[in-house]
């Protein structure tokens, strides 16, 4: 018997709109569906009228749309052209075979229709980030696709402890299923003349973020004979390309030593004079930053709100932070603010910035709004993935 899942009356419009999450409390029958997490289903209408197909969650996301119609998918199938789809989105952006930018994301989830997985291509090698039980299943399929159509050097498998922890998986971590550690190790990236060293046996998410590339590059422009502070510098990409910009002064701090060591290292690479601090950023905010000895300070925190019952801690952390680099600004000078937290929306964030400006006691002009760069699509019918918030402003006394 093919496993079954029904709708709520009044539920359905969002899947036919295309969003591709169904929250467990839009199912009449999730308690008695007894099977794995990342097991196809059949999804079905409060009618009994068949809709799509997905894969079951054992999180709040019940179900992750595959897709729509009566049909059984060939899962295979459509993963291979999924992935070649994106390839293509990739492609007409230029991201493909440029000599100027080796490391992009060929795959954003939801973004490309293959919910909770994420892979980056970085120089000959592929990251793949799997955030569901269905990937687990399917990684045979993933991994032979990514040979056959890229004829990749390496590929690095990983499961974070959180997407194992909500999707009942027994193992989590990094490990290379293609090619070699030594492969992996001795890969950099390159955007815009700047080569960055990628960790993503060791370091944070894939090893490297490039949804960043574009606001690197907007840093860069704005950079030139100013001082700047990177704070959450991780290795240093923002302050890279600060210094690229001709910065006449750069300073990164970064609390974790791993990635400060991965920061000094890259900074020897490109020949760049930065000045490296491993501490808490909180900390060197408060006790280092003030009198306005900064022209440009960035702001690039981790997500600090991970799910709905820590949004308020969040936004206090976000505040916070936001406070301290406000009052640690001249006026004239600028916040090159962030958050990647999906949780929080832009008017959420707009907000927050408001709360610490005026704790801060300074105006805030805001001058741009930007987001993720253009190889991590998200749906229209799912706004949740655009999860990456930036802010370019001045601050100006109150």
């Amino acid at each position: 018997m093919i496993p079954t899942v029904v709708l709520k009356k009044g539920k359905l419009r969002p899947v036919y709109s295309g969003h591709p999450w169904i929250f467990s409390g839009a199912l009449q029958n999730t308690a008695q569906l007894a099977v794995a997490p990342g097991t196809l289903v059949l999804v079905r209408d409060d009618q009994q009228q068949p809709v799509g197909w997905g894969h079951i969650g054992s999180g709040v996301i019940a179900v992750r749309m595959f897709s729509l119609g009566e049909s059984e998918p060939d899962e295979r199938s459509v993963i291979r052209n999924r992935i070649q789809e994106a390839f293509a989105r990739r492609e007409f952006l230029g991201l493909t075979n440029s000599p100027d930018i080796t490391g992009y994301r060929l795959v954003c989830a939801e973004g490309d229709r293959l919910p909770g997985l994420m892979i980056d291509r970085l120089g000959d090698g592929f990251v793949v980030q799997a955030g569901t039980a269905a990937w687990a299943r399917l990684a045979d399929v993933v991994i032979d696709t990514l040979i056959e159509q890229f004829s990749p050097t390496w590929i690095v498998w990983q499961v974070s402890p959180d997407a194992a922890n909500i999707e009942s998986l027994k193992e989590h971590g990094s490990r290379v299923v293609y090619g070699t550690p030594e492969d992996v190790d001795s890969t950099t990236v390159v955007e815009c003349g700047i080569r960055h060293l990628i960790d993503p046996l060791g370091g944070q998410k894939t090893g490297f973020y490039a949804d960043q590339r574009e606001n690197r590059l907007r840093l860069r422009q704005l950079s030139r004979k100013k001082r700047i502070l990177d704070v959450f510098s991780y290795a240093g990409g923002f302050g890279l390309s600060a210094a690229a910009g001709g910065a006449s002064h750069v300073t990164c701090v970064e609390t974790s030593p791993r990635a400060h060591r991965m920061a000094q290292r890259m900074a020897e690479l490109n020949d760049a004079a930065i000045e490296l601090h491993n501490t808490d950023a909180t900390t060197y905010l408060r006790e280092n930053a003030r009198g306005g000895n900064f022209d440009i300070i960035v702001l690039d925190p981790p997500k600090l709100v991970k799910s709905r019952t820590h949004i308020e801690e969040g936004l206090k952390k976000y505040r916070n932070l936001n406070m301290l680099a406000m009052a640690a600004l001249r006026p004239g000078a600028m916040l090159f603010t962030h958050s990647c937290s999906s949780l929080v929306s832009e008017d959420e964030f707009q907000r927050v910035l408001t709360d610490a400006a005026t704790a801060a006691g300074k105006q805030l002009h805001v001058l741009e709004t930007r987001g993720q760069a253009p190889d991590h699509p998200f749906l229209a019918a799912c706004p949740e993935g655009r999860y990456l918030k930036c802010v370019v402003a001045v601050v100006s006394d109150r």
